[in-house]
């Protein structure tokens, strides 16, 4: 189940390719929070993993880009880049 208010959102009658567009945006901000249980519900939802932002990013690309940010060995920054890791394999399975 999704949580909080997004699954409200996604649960709402609206058309086909509007919650589409809604849940690849999740996506998006998911996969930059590292949300790992939101990227695979929206996936398996059916949100587009290949989406791009204004920028040209997709979900794939922000989770990496975050990912990067862990660079050092503290603990702290080893648990946030293992979170990111594995946003980044989820998106990965998802564009094959």
């Amino acid at each position: 189940m999704i949580p909080g208010c997004l699954g409200k959102v996604l649960a709402f009658p609206v058309s086909k390719g509007s919650i589409l567009k809604l849940s690849s945006a999740a996506l998006a901000l998911a996969a930059m929070r590292g949300k790992n249980q939101v990227v695979q519900q929206l996936l398996e939802k059916g949100a587009d993993h290949s989406i791009t932002s204004k920028t040209g990013k997709t979900p794939l690309d922000l989770a990496k880009a975050e990912m990067d940010k862990y660079l050092s060995n503290s603990e702290s920054d080893q648990e946030q880049k293992a979170q990111f890791e594995k946003t980044v394999t989820l998106l990965e399975e998802a564009a094959q």
